[in-house]
């Protein structure tokens, strides 16, 4: 709808006097490259934003290990060996969790956010594996 608006723009300029057309012209691809360029600003923002988002989920993953740590060593209820093993199921159903929400409400397909939530995933539970296996003994 946009293409035939601009289309129909520019064969309105070339019934016009030379001068006058030569006006509307730089003036009409000026307006197309400033919506060309506010795209590009919007989508570098929408990345920034993206990565940040990507960044604070790790970081409460890592946050919620350390809890579930705590949690184990203060009452006593396991040892912190299985409360690391038990972090990776619970992780894996709240990064999944996530991606779900990236595709049904930010509208990224399901192949856009299976990188993310492999990374997502990854860090706190290998993490999580590295801390099982130094505490198991």
């Amino acid at each position: 709808m946009q293409h035939e608006t601009m289309t129909t723009g520019l064969s309105r300029v070339r019934h016009m006097a030379p001068t006058r057309q030569k006006i509307y012209k730089y003036l009409f691809l000026k307006k197309l490259s400033n919506t060309a360029s506010s795209n590009r600003n919007a989508t570098a923002d929408r990345h920034k934003g993206d990565i940040m988002h990507t960044i604070l989920v790790i970081a409460g993953g890592v946050v919620l290990l350390l809890c579930g740590q705590l949690l184990a060593r203060f009452t006593g209820i396991t040892s912190q060996a299985q409360a690391a093993l038990y972090f990776v199921p619970l992780w894996l159903l709240i990064a999944a969790s996530n991606m779900w929400a990236g595709v049904q409400s930010a509208g990224y397909s399901v192949m856009a956010e299976l990188p993310i939530f492999l990374l997502v995933f990854t860090v706190p539970a290998l993490l999580a594996l590295a801390l099982w296996r130094q505490l198991r003994y």
